[in-house]
């Protein structure tokens, strides 16, 4: 390393990757299959604390040592910076690492450097200006706005179209299960009930939600048997208690044939 470089919080290590992750990753995949079934509403933070109390947390044992605690702290008002935060996601900006507004449209430069100079926009000389070098203008194309839906009981057809084309790519990914929409687009199509199952493991609210008849807007009996489905995992790193559900399998009907050819 460069003996006058000064390296502040450099590039993004407040940001951590450990056992967190994987948790926060159950708990809003909990939340965002309550809210797309019908079976919460989740306006605010006390609303998705609520939620997590009830649903989420695992609470420790009365007997006995348990590593794995989850509880939840609500925080009726968050300390910010008081300097502009404000963010917006762009496209075409991967090549870039460190990206600012301004007035004739965005300053960008290939590395980034978190100096109060550049932080704050203060008047002055980057610390790391021999290495980050200077900032190149990109302009901004204007285009339609896509606004997204804050109050889910006020849902309109196009609004509702967008969730579940978005939901439906979701699931679409490597590693990543059908929701009951999609279950539910199965029972359309074929036109009879599917009976979801889900094992008894892991969190009870995913099988709540997901343990049940799904039942099709038109009885039209395409396939002559109900569907039963089973919600299972192919990772073999999880026990009973906090077992999740990474993919379905279609479970076959046995049939008793009375008589069977049979040569020795």
């Amino acid at each position: 390393m460069h003996p006058s470089l000064k390296i502040c919080r450099h590039f993004g290590s407040n940001h951590g990757k450990s056992l967190c992750h994987s948790s926060g990753g159950t708990v809003k995949n909990c939340a965002s299959a309550a809210v797309k079934n019908g079976q919460a509403i989740i306006r605010s933070s006390k609303d998705m604390f609520e939620f997590c109390n009830d649903y989420v947390s695992i609470s420790p044992p009365i007997n006995g040592c348990e590593h794995l605690v989850r509880s939840f702290v609500h925080f009726d008002a968050v300390k910010r910076p008081t300097y502009s935060c404000e963010l917006k996601a762009l496209k075409i900006t991967r090549d870039f690492h460190c990206i600012r507004l301004t007035g004739a449209g965005l300053d960008v430069r290939a590395l980034s450097c978190f100096c109060s100079v550049c932080l704050v926009n203060e008047e002055g000389v980057c610390e790391n200006e021999e290495f980050v070098l200077g900032w190149s203008l990109m302009n901004v194309k204007e285009g339609p706005v896509e606004l997204d839906v804050d109050d889910a009981s006020e849902c309109s057809q196009d609004s509702l179209e967008g969730i579940f084309d978005a939901d439906t790519m979701y699931s679409s990914h490597l590693g990543h299960a059908l929701g009951l929409w999609q279950v539910e687009a199965f029972a359309n199509v074929l036109g009879v009930k599917i009976v979801s199952i889900y094992p008894t493991k892991g969190l009870s609210v995913m099988r709540k939600l997901l343990d049940c008849h799904v039942m099709p807007r038109e009885d039209r009996r395409i396939y002559p048997h109900d569907v039963p489905i089973l919600w299972t995992s192919n990772r073999s790193d999880m026990n009973e208690t906090y077992w999740v559900a990474n993919h379905i399998v279609p479970l076959l009907p046995f049939s008793l044939i009375d008589f069977v050819e049979f040569q020795s």
